[in-house]
């Protein structure tokens, strides 16, 4: 891990169109897909875990760009 904000950003940038790719390449059954047991994190579904990758980039690019900790964004569809 590094400490530097430039450095991180950069490689949260470079992984993003991997991400992308992935998510799109999900066949649309996996929306509906979650694990038949699990607490917490291991419970989540795919559709969560697509959720907590689009919101956690917001969340720690606005921390080190200097606009603290945002948990304010909205997504397109808040269903």
């Amino acid at each position: 891990m590094t400490d530097d904000p430039a450095a991180f950003l950069n490689y949260f940038r470079s992984i993003q169109p991997r991400t992308c790719r992935d998510v799109v390449a999900l066949p649309a059954s996996a929306e509906r897909w979650e694990p038949t047991v699990g607490d917490g994190e291991n419970g989540w579904g795919i559709s969560k875990i697509v959720h907590h990758i689009a919101e956690s980039r917001v969340y720690f690019e606005s921390a080190y760009t200097g606009n603290w900790w945002r948990y304010d964004w909205n997504p397109l569809n808040t269903q």
